[in-house]
This record gives C-alpha cells, sequence and structure tokens, in this order.
C-alpha cells in the first residue's frame, strides 16, 4: 500500500511538473532574435569584416552595440578585453598597425553557424607578419540582441603569432649582425 502511494505520488509529481512546463512560457530575453534574422545579420556584418578598407571598419564597427564586449582569447596583440563599441572601433583604425600585416591579409571561411541570437565563424588568415609568414586559425563567436553583437569572443591559435613574431625577432638579429 506504501509503495502504491509513493508511486502515484511519483506519477502526480511528473504530471505536474509537465503540466507548469508546458503552460509556464519559456524566458524571454530582451531582443532576442531568430536564427533567420541572426544569419541576415551576420551576412551583412560578414562583407565588411576583412576588407581592409577603412570606410569598411566603420561600416562593421555599427553591428556593434554601444556596450559591447569583446574578448579575444589568446597571447600576444590580440590577447585582451574590449568595454564598448568606442574602444574596439578605436583599435580598428588607430591600433590595428600594432597587429603589423605588411601586404593584407588573406582570409579563407571555412564556415558559419547561426542558431537563434549566436553566430560561429571559423575562419583562416594568410598573410605576412614582423617580416615572416603568418596563418592563423579562429574561430569567433557573436551573440546578437536587437540587431547588433552584444558580446564576440575569439578564439585562436596563440602560437602562430608567436611563430611569426620569433622569425622575425631572428630576422632582425641575422641582419643587425650582418651591418
Amino acid at each position: 500500500m506504501v509503495k502504491r502511494a509513493i508511486r502515484l505520488l511519483h506519477i502526480a509529481g511528473v504530471l505536474f511538473t509537465m503540466t507548469i512546463g508546458m503552460t509556464t512560457p519559456a524566458a524571454v530575453y530582451a531582443g532576442e532574435m531568430t536564427t533567420e534574422e541572426t544569419r541576415a545579420m551576420m551576412t551583412e556584418f560578414l562583407k565588411y569584416l576583412h576588407s581592409g578598407k577603412e570606410e569598411d571598419i566603420v561600416k562593421f564597427s555599427e553591428f556593434y552595440a554601444d556596450d559591447v564586449e569583446a574578448h579575444y582569447h589568446t597571447t600576444g596583440p590580440l590577447g585582451k578585453y574590449f568595454f564598448g563599441r568606442e574602444a574596439f572601433l578605436n583599435f580598428y583604425l588607430k591600433g590595428a598597425e600594432d597587429v603589423n600585416f605588411e601586404h593584407g591579409l588573406k582570409v579563407d571561411r571555412y564556415w558559419v553557424v547561426v542558431e537563434d541570437n549566436i553566430a560561429v565563424v571559423r575562419n583562416r588568415t594568410r598573410g605576412h607578419r614582423y617580416g615572416a609568414p603568418f596563418v592563423q586559425e579562429y574561430v569567433h563567436v557573436y551573440y546578437w540582441e536587437d540587431d547588433k553583437i552584444v558580446r564576440m569572443e575569439g578564439f585562436n591559435n596563440a602560437e602562430a603569432q608567436k611563430s611569426a613574431q620569433d622569425i622575425a625577432k631572428r630576422k632582425a638579429a641575422n641582419k643587425a649582425a650582418m651591418n
């Protein structure tokens, strides 16, 4: 009898949980975007992202919210946080010379995955940095709200940055020794 009562209470609890779960609306975040909306915004955003033109830097920065938080998870000159669109824009317009790509970058876009308000982009960049060949593979994760990027996280192979810097230092040391 006790086992039967416990079983009935368990079944009642499960049914209650299912009923509440079905009638209670899911959490809604301010500015939630659909997959289709996010995909359309990412398509437009990516047109400008790696063009290398100053006017396109301004255009792609307009996709960032004023209070955007961006974090590049790596070492080297890109291993930093940005808080706010102005700081991000300032880096790209005035600080990008610290990145020191001599002949521009070739960007190979491997894929873009979009689900709800999150977009993940997988790229490879190729160029020359500090006088050495440079190849970097990375993933950026974009979080969108109200047609703006509110957070961005970048993950890359920091070894490529360090390797290019080490090669360049050796080249500079050899050049200085020859003079």
